[in-house]
């Protein structure tokens, strides 16, 4: 008998860079003293949002509240709980 596992949450495969990431990521690990997990989780999130962004239009003009909000959403339907976001 085979069951089913919960499939678990998939994230678009729209991750790019970001700009300035080494200089984020060394703001994270030396001024805001996080560590190297929550550095990384931070900069894997912000590519995602980015890779978003960037899908139709370039990131700077596509920096409204509106574009942000549909970005939510989407996580939101792949299973993220609001308290994630």
């Amino acid at each position: 008998m085979i069951v089913a596992s919960k499939p678990e949450k998939s994230v678009p495969e729209r991750a790019v860079g970001i700009p300035f990431e080494e200089e984020y990521q060394a703001h994270l690990l030396l001024e805001k003293r996080l560590s190297e997990n929550t550095a990384s989780s931070y900069l894997s999130d912000l590519r995602l949002c980015f890779g978003h962004l960037r899908v139709n239009e370039d990131v700077a003009s596509s920096l409204k509240p509106e574009r942000l909000r549909e970005f939510f959403a989407v996580l939101i339907e792949l299973g993220f709980t609001p308290s994630s976001l």
